[in-house]
């Protein structure tokens, strides 16, 4: 009888063992929305994206644009007024455009070695004891320069795939791929 208990003990370990290794999988993924579904939403409203490179290249973008507010590259423009700021009939144009970008909505627009980028999902793993945390994110990127290195898929990445990769949708339009680390300044 004590062996037969010891057997069950054994097995409900090595299923609960088993269970957590395949949450860390999972985890470590980062559970990004796929590629499919990130181009279907960019075919979808086309227009709505093409027209927030215009806006930012008119404006010639050097400042993060968040879906509810701006962010200027030098923080003691924010958030009172400053030259460089757009105008409030402009921030209302990009706002109108954000709505228009469909699901799942780019959190932002930034500007970054000479590309757009929209990420549009964000993960983060807990704080290690220096309080560093891995970071993943996914989204478009609008690029007249051919980014490197180019995939034929993103899917599947997350904390385990260090670097930066992109997936050509169409013209200089990519999804990409960030890993990171984050850390306190």
């Amino acid at each position: 009888m004590k062996v037969k208990s010891h057997v069950i003990g054994a097995a409900v370990f090595l299923l609960i063992r088993s269970g957590a290794c395949s949450f860390l999988r999972h985890f470590e993924r980062a559970s990004h929305p796929s590629d499919a579904s990130l181009i279907a939403n960019f075919s979808e409203h086309r227009p709505a994206f093409d027209k927030l490179i215009e806006l930012a290249i008119e404006d010639k973008v050097d400042l993060t644009i968040y879906n509810d507010r701006e962010m200027f590259a030098e923080p003691g423009n924010w958030p009172k007024s400053c030259d460089n700021c757009v105008s409030a009939d402009r921030w209302a144009e990009y706002q109108t455009v954000f709505v228009k970008l469909g699901d799942p909505q780019p959190l932002e627009l930034t500007s970054r070695n000479r590309m757009m980028l929209m990420p549009v999902s964000f993960r983060s793993t807990e704080p290690d004891g220096g309080l560093e945390s891995l970071t993943s994110e996914k989204g478009y990127v609008y690029s007249e320069r051919n980014p490197w290195p180019v995939v034929e898929s993103l899917d599947g990445m997350g904390f385990d795939t260090k670097g930066t990769f992109f997936k050509k949708i169409s013209g200089s339009w990519y999804l990409y791929h960030e890993w990171g680390v984050s850390k306190p300044e």
